[in-house]
Protein backbone atom coordinates (compact mmCIF):
# COMPACT_ATOMS: atom_id res chain seq x y z
CA UNK A 1 0.00 0.00 0.00
CA UNK A 2 1.13 3.65 -1.18
CA UNK A 3 0.91 7.20 0.59
CA UNK A 4 -1.78 8.54 1.47
CA UNK A 5 -1.88 12.00 0.55
CA UNK A 6 -4.33 15.18 0.68
CA UNK A 7 -4.17 18.10 -1.19
CA UNK A 8 -6.31 21.32 0.21
CA UNK A 9 -6.74 23.95 -2.44
CA UNK A 10 -7.98 27.49 -1.90
CA UNK A 11 -9.37 28.15 -5.68
CA UNK A 12 -11.36 24.90 -7.69
CA UNK A 13 -8.80 25.57 -10.11
CA UNK A 14 -7.25 22.18 -11.11
CA UNK A 15 -3.71 21.10 -12.39
CA UNK A 16 -4.76 18.86 -15.37
CA UNK A 17 -3.32 14.77 -14.64
CA UNK A 18 -1.58 15.10 -17.60
CA UNK A 19 0.50 17.99 -16.53
CA UNK A 20 1.65 15.14 -13.98
CA UNK A 21 2.40 12.67 -16.29
CA UNK A 22 4.78 14.93 -18.42
CA UNK A 23 6.66 15.84 -15.30
CA UNK A 24 7.38 12.01 -14.88
CA UNK A 25 8.17 11.67 -18.26
CA UNK A 26 10.79 14.05 -18.00
CA UNK A 27 12.47 12.99 -15.09
CA UNK A 28 12.40 9.33 -16.88
CA UNK A 29 10.15 7.67 -14.13
CA UNK A 30 8.36 4.65 -14.86
CA UNK A 31 4.91 5.84 -13.42
CA UNK A 32 1.20 5.29 -14.19
CA UNK A 33 -1.52 7.99 -12.89
CA UNK A 34 -4.98 6.99 -12.90
CA UNK A 35 -7.98 9.04 -12.43
CA UNK A 36 -12.10 9.09 -12.71
CA UNK A 37 -12.61 8.01 -16.39
CA UNK A 38 -13.55 12.04 -17.97
CA UNK A 39 -12.43 13.77 -14.97
CA UNK A 40 -8.40 14.59 -16.29
CA UNK A 41 -9.08 18.65 -16.30
CA UNK A 42 -11.11 18.45 -13.17
CA UNK A 43 -10.18 14.97 -10.93
CA UNK A 44 -10.49 15.04 -7.17
CA UNK A 45 -8.46 11.93 -6.64
CA UNK A 46 -5.15 10.39 -8.72
CA UNK A 47 -3.91 7.53 -8.18
CA UNK A 48 0.39 6.94 -8.50
CA UNK A 49 1.42 4.02 -9.35
CA UNK A 50 4.88 2.60 -10.13
CA UNK A 51 5.22 0.95 -14.04
CA UNK A 52 4.66 -2.43 -12.61
CA UNK A 53 1.43 -1.66 -10.76
CA UNK A 54 2.62 -1.40 -6.97
CA UNK A 55 0.67 1.72 -5.44
CA UNK A 56 2.66 4.61 -4.62
CA UNK A 57 0.27 6.92 -3.05
CA UNK A 58 -3.47 8.05 -3.48
CA UNK A 59 -4.09 11.90 -3.59
CA UNK A 60 -7.21 13.38 -2.77
CA UNK A 61 -8.03 17.26 -3.77
CA UNK A 62 -10.23 19.14 -1.27
CA UNK A 63 -11.12 22.58 -1.89
CA UNK A 64 -11.10 24.56 1.75
CA UNK A 65 -14.07 26.62 1.71
CA UNK A 66 -15.73 28.02 5.11
CA UNK A 67 -18.02 25.53 6.52
CA UNK A 68 -16.31 22.64 4.57
CA UNK A 69 -15.65 19.24 5.41
CA UNK A 70 -11.34 20.33 4.12
CA UNK A 71 -11.64 23.40 6.74
CA UNK A 72 -13.02 21.07 9.39
CA UNK A 73 -10.08 19.36 8.81
CA UNK A 74 -7.45 21.96 8.85
CA UNK A 75 -8.57 23.00 11.85
CA UNK A 76 -8.25 19.27 13.38
CA UNK A 77 -4.93 19.63 12.33
CA UNK A 78 -4.26 22.95 13.79
CA UNK A 79 -5.65 21.74 17.03
CA UNK A 80 -3.48 18.50 16.85
CA UNK A 81 0.02 20.51 15.99
CA UNK A 82 0.81 20.36 19.95
CA UNK A 83 1.60 16.46 19.71
CA UNK A 84 3.47 16.80 16.93
CA UNK A 85 7.59 17.34 17.12
CA UNK A 86 9.93 19.01 15.82
CA UNK A 87 8.49 21.71 17.06
CA UNK A 88 10.41 24.16 13.93
CA UNK A 89 8.26 21.93 11.88
CA UNK A 90 4.95 22.18 13.65
CA UNK A 91 5.62 26.15 14.01
CA UNK A 92 6.23 26.00 10.29
CA UNK A 93 2.96 24.13 9.51
CA UNK A 94 0.93 26.22 11.85
CA UNK A 95 1.82 29.67 10.67
CA UNK A 96 1.74 28.51 7.20
CA UNK A 97 -2.30 27.50 7.54
CA UNK A 98 -2.81 30.95 9.40
CA UNK A 99 -0.74 32.66 6.55
CA UNK A 100 -2.79 31.34 3.69
CA UNK A 101 -5.78 31.90 5.67
CA UNK A 102 -6.70 28.14 6.08
CA UNK A 103 -7.76 28.73 9.65
CA UNK A 104 -10.34 30.46 11.70
CA UNK A 105 -7.94 30.67 14.65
Amino acid sequence: MGYYLKVFAKSDATIPVSWFRTGYDQLGCDVVLECDPGMEDCWRSITVKHGDGRQICFVERNVVAPGSIAAQTVEGYLNDLSYYRPRSGVEWVGEFLHVCGWSTG
